[in-house]
């Protein structure tokens, strides 16, 4: 899972983008795979030995090339979205007059009446962040485990509805001090 920081960038601008924590250490893993590799003969660098490095190495580079950005800005007053590998890129503009709300919502990870054995890390509350447009469409920015989140999405969300003047919803607050469970979503 890539983690989410928000920055600013100039007075008013908030970015919310993928760590540069991530990006480095899919760099340093795909910089050991390479010198893993050179370190094979040149005539058994294409065999099945090496298939297992050169793997591990289309992933990292993957995750290297990997973009996801959300720029909010107050003064064109739209919301810019990137998100794909390298080059393949996908761009959004939304703009705010078609936005809503931001909203905060949970829900449950394979949520079933009746538990069986071996179910284990299902009933897992989540956490997502999303922005709803005034046509009902959801656009959303981040799901992450509750566990996980802390808490820390759902200031960035409402630092965000805050600085940007939007509207925000949240379907329930953060318990901080109890554990959520089952049957309190």
């Amino acid at each position: 899972m890539m983690s989410m920081k928000l920055h600013k960038k100039g007075e008013k601008l908030l970015e919310y983008r993928i760590s540069r924590i991530n990006k480095i250490s899919y760099a340093l893993f795909a910089f050991i795979m390479i010198i893993g590799l050179f370190s094979f003969p040149l005539d058994e660098l294409i065999s099945f030995r090496s298939l297992l490095p050169f793997t591990f190495l289309f992933i990292s580079l993957l995750g290297l090339g990997y973009r996801e950005s959300w720029e909010f800005d107050p003064i064109k007053k739209e919301v810019r979205s990137v998100h794909g590998v390298f080059f393949l890129v996908k761009r959004e503009i939304i703009p705010f007059n078609t936005i809503r709300h931001l909203e905060i919502s949970h829900f449950t990870k394979g949520y079933q009446e009746s538990k069986k054995t071996g179910d284990r890390g299902r009933n897992k509350s989540m956490t997502v962040f999303s922005i709803r447009l005034i046509t009902d469409s959801v656009k959303q920015i981040e799901i992450i485990p509750e566990r996980v989140n802390s808490g820390r999405t759902d200031q960035i969300a409402l630092e965000i509805a805050s600085e940007m003047n939007l509207p925000f919803v949240v379907d329930r607050e953060y318990d901080s001090i109890n554990k959520v469970e089952l049957s309190d979503i």
